[in-house]
């Protein structure tokens, strides 16, 4: 295959080593009883006599985005309801182990998870926005972002927000958390957070732009690579070379996938105490695919409560219709796109 490694011409970041002693976390706690009025973690087979299932509600816009951080460790798939996110930011949380950031603006979506941990860039992406944001507990530094800022609508399975979540009996711990959008809004209304709508990026058609049918992204330790391929009018997911699916069999894929270098990519250690550094704050380079196609564009974030803005030649970088995935990497080495054709994955 012939591949041809992306890097904006005018900076290379350097990526300042790894380890593969994982991140702490708070523990689990035990398993809370479901609230009332929750959905059951599975629903009972349907009998061979009944008639045929009604169809779906359809999506209605929510009164204001939610925001739910998502495993993506093995033992977290097939994830459930991360397919119906506007839009998903994922960054390495530990180990070379990804996790994504979802944020939901239609229901309902009965069921989202295995839900996890969060990290303080996540709270930096969140922070423009407002909205509720649903976690089971935090790295060190991220739970002191959220104590000392009450500004944060802050959704804590462990800590503060048990009723809204509810543990699947069909995975063990740590892996088996989940929430919908139904339970997010009710504890939202009982915790009188002000919910507020996902303002959107520029739209419309990007000029120029070079022809790709592949981006392959990779992340410390190689434990996880991703891959895009433009299929069916999208980037469908796969991931360790297979197609990336949710429950119910839907393949993960993006309308618009945006890949970013990130001003720092680090480990620190304190005692026995790991956290990443990854840098989201500032101004970088990384790239844009869309429509099959991929420009190069610069990101800008000025401080946790600027939102991220993108640029292409120097103009507003337009996104086609539909969803977005926000990536980041280490680097621009660690992204390799190709308009060749598709290659496994983990090859």
């Amino acid at each position: 295959m012939a591949a041809t490694a992306l890097a904006a011409a005018s900076l290379l970041l350097a990526f300042a080593g790894c380890s593969g002693r994982k991140a702490s976390s708070p523990p689990p706690v035990g398993e809370p009883p479901p609230p009332s009025g929750t959905a059951p973690t599975s629903p009972p087979p349907a009998p061979r006599s009944a008639a045929p299932s009604p169809p779906a509600p359809a999506a209605q816009a929510l009164p204001g985005a939610l925001w739910v951080i998502v495993e993506n460790g093995p033992g977290s798939r097939p994830q459930a309801g991360i397919e119906r996110a506007r839009v998903v930011y994922e960054l390495e949380a530990e180990g070379g182990i990804t996790r994504f950031l979802a944020a939901f603006t239609e229901g309902p979506v009965e069921r989202i998870g295995p839900v996890r941990s969060v990290r303080y860039y996540f709270l930096h992406i969140v922070k423009p926005y407002g909205g509720p944001i649903a976690h089971a507990g935090g790295s060190t530094d991220a739970l002191e972002w959220l104590a000392r800022d009450p500004s944060y609508q802050d959704m804590d399975e462990i800590y503060n927000s048990g009723a809204y979540f509810w543990r699947s009996k069909e995975r063990k711990m740590p892996h088996n958390l989940y929430t919908s959008t139904d339970l997010l809004l009710k504890g939202a209304r009982a915790r009188k957070f002000a919910l507020r709508p996902l303002p959107d990026w520029p739209r419309g058609e990007m000029p120029g732009g070079e022809p790709y049918t592949q981006v392959r992204l990779r992340f410390p330790l190689d434990f996880t690579r991703v891959e895009y391929r433009w299929e069916q009018d999208r980037w469908l997911r796969y991931q360790d070379g297979d197609p990336h699916r949710v429950e119910g069999g839907t393949q993960l894929g993006a309308d618009n996938l945006l890949v970013l270098f990130p001003t720092e990519y680090r480990v620190q250690v304190a005692g026995k105490q790991e956290s990443r550094r990854i840098g989201i704050i500032g101004e970088g380079d990384g790239m844009l695919f869309a429509r099959g196609k991929g420009w190069a564009i610069r990101w800008e974030k000025p401080s946790p409560d600027k939102p991220f803005a993108f640029t292409a030649a120097g103009k507003p970088a337009l996104l086609a219709p539909g969803n977005t995935w926000v990536v980041v990497v280490p680097g621009p080495r660690w992204l390799t796109a190709s308009s060749t054709g598709a290659a496994p994955a983990g090859s």
